[in-house]
């Protein structure tokens, strides 16, 4: 146990999201710390316009056979303070329901390919900006009237936060017995619903673990379990807390050290299964950012 607890916090320090990401005209997704530049969109086999927001500017596709790449401070600084490349393309075939694009980025080039076979390519020199550097963040937007659904893939931080009584929640699944939450330094409340319960966090130094049908029932169903902490040490502007389940212990890290251990034995109810869905929930009053994390 205390091997696969060494190696899981070894894994969360830096632990990442790979999975397909649905976004909407009325849903976008954002997305941070972007690994390898590396990064796809689906789209609907009845095409659509969508546009990927970089850090260095911008991917689009639209009318089903167009695309332009832009680059902030690139060239003559002629569109919107950079350079757009245009590009056109044939129809593409659609698979299961989706034409794919496959993204790679280096600081020599963007690469654009579809079912294997390459799009379109840029290649980047002196004069090609912002584009010279690496994508750290991306945010999806569609722009197709239709009710149409896209999907990101890209290994990263997810963003979640409440913006005036909005919640922009971000939701995860599949097997997460390890994974991360990056707080402001300036503390905040957030919580993770889990399929199994939730785990919360709030000022600065209390938190509870929640386990459906667990003990005598009587919260909510299940049984919540609370804990206090020291206020933790800020690193790179942000306390991050690492979370490892497994079949008979929950813990919380930070920094290295444990905050809470929870023993999980024969009246810890859903708390026994592992975690295979993450919704991370904003209820701070305070514009704050936090970030999701799973392996």
């Amino acid at each position: 146990m205390l091997a696969y607890i060494a190696f899981a916090l070894l894994s969360c320090s830096f632990v990442s999201g790979h999975e397909w990401r649905p976004f909407t005209k009325g849903h976008k997704v954002e997305v941070f710390d972007i690994k390898n530049n590396v990064h796809s969109v689906r789209m609907p086999c009845n095409g659509g316009w969508f546009k990927l927001y970089y850090n260095t500017g911008h991917f689009e596709i639209f009318a089903n056979n167009k695309g332009n790449l832009f680059c902030k401070n690139a060239g003559r600084k002629n569109w919107y303070g950079g350079e757009r490349y245009d590009f056109s393309f044939a129809k593409q075939h659609c698979v299961n329901g989706f034409v794919q694009f496959d993204v790679v980025k280096s600081a020599h080039y963007f690469v654009v390919s579809v079912n294997g076979k390459q799009l379109y390519k840029k290649d980047f020199n002196s004069y090609s900006g912002d584009c010279l550097q690496g994508i750290n963040r991306i945010t999806t937007y569609v722009y197709d009237k239709r009710a149409l659904s896209f999907y990101l893939n890209a290994q990263s931080w997810l963003a979640f936060r409440k913006e005036n009584n909005y919640h922009n929640k971000v939701s995860v699944s599949g097997s997460h017995d390890v994974h991360s939450v990056r707080a402001p330094c300036n503390g905040g409340w957030f919580k993770l619903y889990y399929n199994t319960g939730h785990f919360e966090i709030f000022a600065n130094n209390k938190g509870n673990l929640f386990c459906k049908n667990a003990g005598k029932k009587n919260w909510y169903g299940g049984e919540k379990f609370d804990f206090s902490f020291p206020k933790q040490h800020c690193v790179n502007g942000f306390v991050q807390f690492d979370v490892v389940k497994s079949s008979t212990d929950f813990d919380v890290y930070v920094n290295g050290g444990r905050i809470f251990h929870h023993s999980i034995g024969g009246y810890d109810g859903d708390c026994r299964q592992s975690i295979n869905a993450v919704t991370g929930y904003v209820y701070d009053s305070r514009p704050l950012t936090f970030y999701l994390g799973v392996n």
